[in-house]
């Protein structure tokens, strides 16, 4: 990795008014971890003699939004990196959307609306590509124009705060811990937590949104850990065709969702909870 006093000079043409403000909202911290990267230059297939790489540093916030189609949906929110230079470090700034699914939920992509330096804000985007970690994790690559020739390149590489590289979430005080087994054959067991005494309830979702069953109708809960078994068939006494869903468990004032598959459906429309 080369660190370049050319780094300012050479991203200049970014440089203009600055980025739209976009509203702040709560989410789950991300820190960007030690490989990612900020790159200038030249991509194949053209061969030019410029290539700046540095370090990139900071975090944003995950918030997120819902199933969208065969995706789920997350907003990128305050986006704050740093690009360290010898003497002009340069800030980056912004927000965008991540979604994670696909038809045999193994895809992802990234889009960026970032502002360097308090630039004129560009979109950089992933496209839908193969995953290379399991989520949370992300590990995407996103660029301005598409990797090709003389680009702007985030290599992205974030885990849950407090988590470095570990693929895998903090233990939450509120959420859906895990599904087991997922993908599922003939129902699961769901593990959660709740944070305080409230209402909260656990449903399946489809890939439109459409709830398709109540593993847990509200209840006040008590915190703590909790489980919930599940048969793996629908409220209406049918069984769920095999295909991606998402559980999700709500409460007042949070939301914690799990993508699962379903293999095959169950024979009854049964379900039991239980907190250790």
């Amino acid at each position: 990795m080369r660190t370049t006093p050319l780094l300012a000079a050479g991203i200049g043409f970014l440089l203009g008014v600055s980025a739209p403000a976009h509203a702040q909202d709560s989410g789950q911290p991300y820190a960007l971890q030690k490989d990612s990267e900020f790159e200038y230059g030249c991509f194949g297939p053209c061969a030019c003699p410029i290539l700046v790489q540095n370090g990139l540093n900071g975090g944003f916030l995950l918030s997120p939004r819902g199933p969208d189609g065969l995706f789920f949906d997350y907003d990128v929110l305050d986006v704050r990196w740093v690009i360290p230079s010898p003497g002009d470090s340069l800030p980056v700034t912004g927000y965008g959307t991540y979604r994670v699914g696909g038809e045999f939920a193994n895809q992802e992509q990234l889009t960026l609306n970032l502002s360097i330096g308090g630039g004129a804000p560009r979109i950089y985007d992933s496209g839908v590509v193969t995953k290379a970690n399991e989520f949370p994790t992300i590990d995407l690559d996103v660029a301005a124009k598409g990797f090709t020739c003389f680009d702007t390149v985030f290599a992205v590489r974030a885990d849950p705060q407090g988590v470095a590289g570990t693929g895998a979430s903090p233990a939450p005080k509120f959420g859906i811990v895990a599904v087991q087994p997922n993908p599922i054959l003939a129902g699961c067991a769901v593990e959660f937590v709740t944070a305080e005494r409230g209402p909260a309830e656990l449903a399946l979702f489809d890939s439109r949104g459409r709830r398709v069953a109540t593993l847990l109708a509200s209840s006040v809960m008590e915190p703590g850990p909790h489980r919930v078994t599940w048969s793996g068939s629908a409220d209406a006494s049918t069984p769920i065709p095999p295909g991606v869903y998402w559980m999700e468990l709500r409460a007042p004032s949070r939301r914690s969702t799990s993508r699962v598959i379903v293999l095959k459906a169950g024979s009854k429309p049964a379900s039991s909870f239980s907190s250790p």
